[in-house]
């Protein structure tokens, strides 16, 4: 990561923002505010704890050979506390306010159920098969209700001017911030 990422270094040239990173390898790369579909702040679980996240951009029309991905990293470790500050002067367009509206109460017990129907088949086929050390795998049933109480706790939206911000946890938190109109498929 020291390697990668060292001397790395974001700013804002008129309607670009310019990344260079690398100690040994030089990497320099510009994208155009305009391709920018949404900023992710990533909060995994050994960064968390301690406050700080990663963030990155999704960028349309991205080309094959930058790694086939519209995802680039633009904050590889940052205090959360700082994001604002520091993107809030690269870009002014979106609006990085991370409260957001929780989950209502009565989703809780669909969480629940989804984290549990998951575990259940394993559970009974380890049962089936090993009998008393099947049995066992129950006991890794509160970790599961525990990481199921935890996404709910962590979903959240916020819906202001043109921008939707979304946050949910699969292992790592995420919040994403996009503009309405710049959003491309959508399931629910």
């Amino acid at each position: 990561m020291m390697i990668k990422y060292g001397n790395f270094t974001l700013k804002r040239v008129d309607n670009d923002l310019i990344i260079s990173r690398g100690l040994i390898e030089k990497r320099q790369l510009t994208i155009p505010l305009n391709r920018i579909q949404a900023i992710r702040i990533s909060e995994n679980l050994l960064r968390q704890p301690f406050g700080f996240a990663t963030v990155s951009i999704e960028s349309a029309g991205w080309s094959l050979e930058n790694e086939g991905s519209g995802k680039v990293m633009i904050l590889p470790i940052i205090k959360r506390e700082k994001i604002r500050e520091i993107l809030g002067a690269h870009i002014k367009e979106y609006s990085l306010l991370s409260d957001c509206i929780p989950a209502p109460k009565r989703s809780l017990r669909r969480y629940l159920f989804r984290g549990l129907i998951f575990c259940l088949v394993p559970f009974i086929i380890l049962i089936l098969f090993f009998k008393a050390w099947g049995l066992l795998s129950l006991s890794i049933l509160p970790i599961v209700t525990l990481w199921s109480y935890y996404k709910y706790k962590d979903a959240g939206w916020r819906l202001e001017d043109n921008q939707l911000t979304l946050r949910y946890r699969t292992i790592v938190k995420h919040t994403v911030f996009m503009k309405k109109n710049k959003i491309q498929a959508f399931d629910l």
